[in-house]
């Protein structure tokens, strides 16, 4: 939202252009105070810098990965991180050093089940160990900042704040299972495009065929006949 809000010109304008499924009210609150903040400005920087740092991006899509959790409790940190950086379709990690890291953290935990006498480390705590951390994230993975993570921000809004990222999550939420749904119909399409593909190669290779078929029967006919003009 805050590109959104910096493609304009001015104040006014972005005002006049709130963000797509962001409410007036809520879109004005923003650009007065959370965009123009020297906090907001500063943690911006940040972010801008970091995001230059990553030598790679993942492939989860826009859902926010913590909600990957919340979908399956079971999955855990280390699952999560393959399936955000291993591209299915492709059959390739997104960046040869994902595949490391990916590596390094089961060996890690599987050297941890080994010995369940020794204090228990947890799948976020070997994240940390091999990604890295900065304050309220693992490195490429996210996960949302920790409550601690806000204790800059005015509490009055930072709860605001936190409403209308809830409303975008929900709605992020509601889109990307318009996507799914939409993708799976895509795939259908696909396989059904491959299948009458599979037949139309199939009636080629027949017609193929009785032409061959039918070239050498022709062939017998124009023998026959010459030898029967010629007892």
């Amino acid at each position: 939202m805050n590109m959104h809000y910096k493609s304009f010109s001015s104040m006014e304008v972005a005002l006049e252009n709130p963000f797509k499924n962001v409410r007036q009210d809520d879109w004005t609150w923003l650009c007065k105070k959370i965009f123009t903040a020297e906090w907001y400005q500063e943690k911006s920087k940040k972010n801008i810098a970091n995001r230059k740092k990553l030598k790679f991006t993942h492939c989860g899509g826009s859902k926010p990965f913590v909600n990957h959790l919340e979908d399956d409790p079971t999955m855990g940190e280390i699952q999560l991180y393959e399936n955000t950086h291993y591209n299915k379709k492709k059959e390739q990690w997104v960046h040869p050093d994902a595949k490391l890291a990916h590596e390094k953290m089961k060996t890690l935990l599987s050297d941890h089940e080994k010995h369940p006498d020794e204090e228990r480390v947890t799948q976020r705590e070997i994240c940390d160990q091999v990604l890295g951390k900065r304050p309220g994230y693992v490195k490429g993975l996210g996960f949302g900042p920790k409550p601690t993570s806000m204790r800059a921000t005015p509490t009055e809004e930072a709860n605001k704040l936190q409403d209308i990222i809830i409303t975008q999550q929900e709605e992020l939420g509601s889109q990307q299972e318009q996507l799914e749904v939409q993708q799976k119909k895509l795939e259908e399409q696909e396989e059904k495009l491959v299948e009458q593909d599979r037949k139309i190669q199939e009636n080629k290779k027949n017609m193929a065929t009785m032409e061959d078929r039918l070239s050498q029967m022709e062939v017998l006919l124009e023998v026959y006949l010459r030898n029967s003009s010629n007892p």
